[in-house]
C-alpha cells in the first residue's frame, strides 16, 4: 500500500509540472499576441495620421498598403547566458 501512495504522488507531481509548463507557454503566447496587436495598431494609426498630400502621394491609396507593419518576434526559448564565455 505504501508504494502505491508514493507512485500516485510522483504521477501527480509530474502531471502538475507539465500543466504548469503548458500554462507558462500559453501566457507567453498571449503576451506575444497582445504585444503584436498593440504594435500593429500603432503602426496603422501612424499611417492613417500621416499627411501625404504635401509629399505628392495619394494618401488614401497609400493607407491601403499591406506592408505597413512587421510582426513582433516571438522568442520561444528563454534567453540565457549559460553558454556565453
Amino acid at each position: 500500500m505504501r508504494s502505491k501512495r508514493a507512485q500516485v504522488t510522483l504521477e501527480f507531481t509530474m502531471a502538475m509540472m507539465a500543466t504548469i509548463l503548458l500554462f507558462a507557454g500559453m501566457i507567453r503566447v498571449f503576451l506575444w499576441i497582445g504585444k503584436s496587436m498593440i504594435e500593429q495598431r500603432k503602426a496603422h494609426e501612424r499611417v492613417l495620421m500621416t499627411d501625404y498630400s504635401s509629399a505628392g502621394v495619394a494618401g488614401p491609396l497609400y493607407q491601403l498598403k499591406e506592408d505597413f507593419y512587421t510582426p513582433a518576434t516571438f522568442d520561444a526559448a528563454v534567453s540565457s547566458d549559460l553558454f556565453k564565455h
